[in-house]
């Protein structure tokens, strides 16, 4: 039960977050939300009693049946032909931001980089791409090179080939949108880099955070197509283009790169752990629903 004075202080704080609303500016944030009718369905059905929980992956059986699973393979599923993935052979969640997009692609390409050649891969990413990619290999030890960029904040491949170790695997992070600069990588320039070393393992990951919600429905769709540029992961936020209401985004691989990282049975939830998340959100798949 709320009291009066608490009241008066929730109502006071959202008062200044609607006068605030309108001269928000210069900050990648939908405003324009469409969710009443899901809050009304939300608030009226019943499921507000229950404690959702998309623990597990959402494309396998989990022993905790309190979860809107089916609905969040049906937004992978549905997401996935935009991105160049077969909807077939997809697999993916509903992250808790972009960066968690990221760490999950960085968590996988360093995981399946160490069962190719028993050492850390290194990374590669634009000294102009958002800091969390950065900040997510410190935080997985993984040694970072930051690539110099060209005036409109895109990776230099001269850069990339000039600190390109070939006799480890490299994880790069493609940015398609960066911070300030909204710069999106040459990846066919970049992949034409990589393509020159065809014995060093190699993992894709696109940063899409920023431009991943609208490429796809505009003519330059290639430019996040996974068949076209060869990448092996992206994330996308959905509190950018989607509008939706809190920080949650996509995380979307293929089949085969989820099955090759490392199994982790556990017991207490009869499931093969191989995500970074345990407990996950199962309003967001919702909403993204």
């Amino acid at each position: 039960m709320i009291n009066s004075t608490d009241l008066l202080q929730l109502e006071k704080w959202v008062n200044h977050c609607l006068q605030l609303q309108p001269y928000s500016f210069g900050y990648p944030i939908n405003q324009h939300k469409e969710l009443n009718e899901f809050y009304q369905w939300y608030a009226q059905s019943g499921i507000t009693s229950v404690n959702l929980n998309n623990v597990g992956s959402p494309f396998d059986e989990s022993d905790y049946s309190l979860n809107s699973h089916p609905f969040e393979r049906e937004v992978i599923e549905y997401f996935a032909p935009f991105f160049g993935f077969d909807k077939d052979h997809v697999w993916g969640l509903v992250t808790n931001s972009g960066t968690d997009g990221n760490n999950h692609g960085i968590f996988f390409a360093t995981n399946l980089l160490y069962k190719q050649t028993g050492q850390l891969p290194v990374a590669y990413v634009s000294k102009e791409a958002h800091y969390s990619n950065r900040h997510l290999c410190n935080i997985q030890n993984l040694e970072v090179r930051l690539i110099e960029t060209d005036p409109m904040g895109r990776m230099i491949p001269q850069d990339l080939e000039r600190q390109l170790d070939p006799s480890r695997g490299a994880l790069v992070i493609f940015a398609m949108g960066s911070t300030l600069k909204g710069a999106i990588d040459d990846i066919d320039a970049l992949n034409a880099v990589l393509d020159r070393h065809p014995d060093m393992p190699i993992y894709r990951h696109v940063d899409a955070a920023l431009f991943g919600g609208y490429l796809p429905f505009t003519p330059y769709k290639d430019l996040v197509d996974h068949r076209k540029k060869h990448f092996q992961s992206i994330a996308i936020s959905g509190h950018k283009f989607f509008g939706l209401d809190s920080p949650c985004g996509l995380f979307i691989t293929s089949r085969d790169m989820y099955d090759a990282q490392s199994n982790l049975p556990v017991a207490y939830l009869n499931h093969n752990m191989r995500m970074i998340n345990c407990s996950r959100d199962g309003l967001e798949p919702l909403k993204f629903w």
